[in-house]
């Protein structure tokens, strides 16, 4: 019986200790949620109208031409500011700045760098870029348009769907 007692005891404790250390925090402002794993040491960044932008943030930084994880993190909370302060193997303070459409990310390091997945979903698509060798090019006349001079325009039409019109705002 006692070491029944004995055994439930330590697993009692054992489960505190367990589940009493919160590894994971999260910081919702403006329309934006930050997850920090702390016992991963990562971030992920979703928004309340796109989902997840951003899983698996690792802070990294470039030490003698090797891409390495910073950790050892505190963390800080500053009005819409996410402060992380790294210790190893360099201390770099990070503000993650949440705006109303943007999320901007500093830090005190310029050899510092943030790697991410970026997942999407089957209603996002990729964007296109134009390769520059299978571009169409047409010269205009004279009066075409309003300057009277000829002109060169240049455009692109992919080879796959190329019924499809992509747009960019911004």
């Amino acid at each position: 019986m006692k070491n029944l007692m004995c055994s439930a005891i330590f697993l009692f404790w054992g489960l505190m200790a367990v589940c009493g250390h919160n590894n994971n925090m999260q910081y919702s402002m403006n329309g934006w949620n930050i997850n920090v794993d702390l016992k991963n040491e990562q971030l992920s960044i979703s928004n309340k109208d796109l989902g997840t932008v951003l899983d698996n943030i690792q802070l990294q930084i470039i030490n003698a031409d090797i891409l390495t994880k910073l950790t050892d993190w505190q963390l800080k909370n500053d009005d819409d500011i996410l402060i992380i302060q790294t210790q190893k193997p360099a201390n770099i303070h990070w503000e993650f700045k949440v705006l109303k459409n943007k999320i901007e990310v500093t830090s005190t390091s310029k050899n510092t760098f943030i790697t991410a997945i970026a997942p999407a979903s089957p209603n996002r698509f990729p964007a296109r870029i134009a390769d520059p060798e299978k571009m169409v090019a047409v010269e205009t006349n004279d009066s075409d348009d309003y300057t009277g001079v000829t002109q060169i325009e240049k455009y692109y039409v992919p080879t796959e769907n190329p019924q499809i019109m992509y747009l960019s705002l911004g």
